[in-house]
C-alpha cells in the first residue's frame, strides 16, 4: 500500500482543498453587500416615468404622473394609490384602451420587481381634463383600476393582450370607467 492511502481522511490534502474553497464560497454570500436598494418611493417615480414613456412613446411622462400614496394596511401589507394624468384621444374607445394600457404596463412591472414585494394592492386612477355642466375642464377622475399582487403575479404577462387584461381586472379585480367613456 502507498503511504498516502494509510492516512487518514482528515489529513488529505485535497480534502482540505474542497473544505477551503467551500469556506471561501460561503464566506463571499455572507459578506458581500446586497445591491442598493432604491427607497419604495423613489423606485416608484422612476418607474411610471419609464413604464409610460416607453408604453406611449411620450417625451412628457413625467407629467403623466400625478401623484401617489403608499398606504399601510393592517397586516403590515402596503397598498399603492397611483395618480396618472391619461393621455386624451377624441376617440373614447382609445382613450380607455390608452388606461387600460398604462396600468397594464405599471401593474406587471410592480408585481415583478422585487423592489415592489411590500405592496399588496394596485390602485391606478386615471384622470382627464373633461368639461362639467359649467363649461369648465378640471381633471376628473375618468378610470380606476385595482388589482392584487396575488392575481397580478398570476398573470403570463408575454402573452396578455389589452383585452384580456381589461376582462381580468372585471373578474380579479376593479374596472370602472367614467360615464362619459362608457
Amino acid at each position: 500500500m502507498t503511504e498516502e492511502a494509510k492516512k487518514p481522511i482528515y489529513k488529505q490534502w485535497w480534502l482540505w482543498l474542497v473544505v477551503a474553497v467551500a469556506g471561501v464560497g460561503v464566506l463571499y454570500f455572507i459578506v458581500r453587500e446586497p445591491a442598493p436598494r432604491l427607497p419604495l418611493r423613489q423606485a416608484l417615480v422612476e418607474v411610471v416615468h419609464d413604464e409610460l414613456g416607453r408604453t406611449a412613446n411620450w417625451d412628457n411622462a413625467p407629467e403623466r404622473l400625478r401623484g401617489f400614496n403608499v398606504e399601510q394596511r393592517r397586516d403590515g401589507d402596503y397598498v399603492l394609490w397611483l395618480y396618472l394624468r391619461a393621455h386624451t384621444d377624441a376617440d373614447k374607445d382609445r382613450t380607455r384602451q390608452g388606461m387600460l394600457r398604462d396600468a397594464q404596463a405599471l401593474i406587471k412591472q410592480f408585481s415583478t420587481d422585487a423592489a415592489f414585494d411590500s405592496l399588496y394592492v394596485y390602485r391606478l386612477t386615471s384622470f382627464l381634463r373633461m368639461p362639467d355642466e359649467q363649461g369648465a375642464t378640471p381633471e376628473t377622475a375618468a378610470g380606476r383600476m385595482v388589482l392584487t399582487r396575488e392575481a397580478a403575479q398570476q398573470i403570463r404577462w408575454k402573452t396578455l393582450t389589452t383585452d384580456d387584461f381589461e376582462r381580468l381586472l372585471r373578474t380579479e379585480g376593479e374596472l370602472r370607467f367614467h360615464s362619459a367613456l362608457q
